[in-house]
């Protein structure tokens, strides 16, 4: 059974884990809001004419992990395969940004889902999740 689907919708949608991913590049004035730039780096994926923006779906032990890309998936594979968790607050630092940690994606993430043997679990599926992706020539 797929623990997996993607739902498209007419308008770009964000995951909270979009904004640490995808940096506003800034053609526009700098006091613009990240969601409305013209441009991201990396880019999300394209919209699909007929369909809309792609937005995968993972369901892991009952909870439904959102992306916006196949970025967003590695980054949070890269960050729940670590042995030991990285405070929110170092997260926070590394993206230079004011925001506070409990803003952080982690700080949100489901407890039931963070222990050691839970996150080896999530990254299995996620990194299962991209393999079918690719298997069936989805470009996320």
């Amino acid at each position: 059974m797929k623990k997996w689907h993607i739902i498209h919708h007419q308008q770009r949608r964000f995951s909270p884990v979009s904004w640490w991913v995808h940096k506003a590049v800034h053609d526009t004035p700098p006091t613009a809001e990240w969601r409305n730039a013209d441009q991201y780096d990396p880019a999300f994926p394209p919209c699909i004419f007929g369909k809309g923006f792609p937005y995968l779906l993972v369901t892991v032990d009952g909870f439904a992990l959102e992306f916006a890309s196949s970025y967003e998936v590695r980054h949070c594979i890269e960050i729940l395969q670590q042995k030991h968790l990285p405070a929110t607050k170092n997260l926070v630092c590394k993206n230079s940004t004011t925001y506070q940690g409990f803003n952080h994606w982690l700080a949100i993430f489901p407890a039931s889902l963070k222990s050691w043997k839970q996150r080896q679990r999530t990254v299995k599926i996620l990194t299962q999740t991209l393999m079918e992706l690719e298997q069936d020539d989805i470009h996320f």
